[in-house]
């Protein structure tokens, strides 16, 4: 199995990134080939996203896998969704078979 990541960094000047601890450790999201989210391996609906990413640090990094690519239209919407809630760092991991 191959795993290609895609990292979206904020820009070098930018205050908050100075703020952000590399050792810090954020939420893990995961997005199922058939489209299931998952919070720290807590399956969750789309209404409790905003609640089970609550609790982290908007400066913490978000990584968001995916099981082999499900629709892109719900892996837009999700980081789209994470992003909103004001969490600037979000990597993206896509599992390939």
């Amino acid at each position: 199995m191959e795993t290609a990541v895609v990292r979206r960094c904020r820009s070098p000047g930018s205050d908050v990134t100075s703020a952000i601890k590399r050792s810090e450790r954020g939420p893990h999201c995961r997005i199922r080939e058939e489209g299931t989210v998952f919070v720290e391996d807590r399956a969750i609906t789309d209404e409790q996203l905003d609640t089970a990413l609550a609790i982290h640090s908007r400066h913490s990094r978000v990584l968001v896998r995916a099981d082999k690519v499900p629709r892109l239209e719900r892996f837009v919407v999700i980081v789209d969704r994470i992003r909103g809630l004001g969490f600037q760092e979000v990597s993206l991991e896509v599992m390939k078979s």
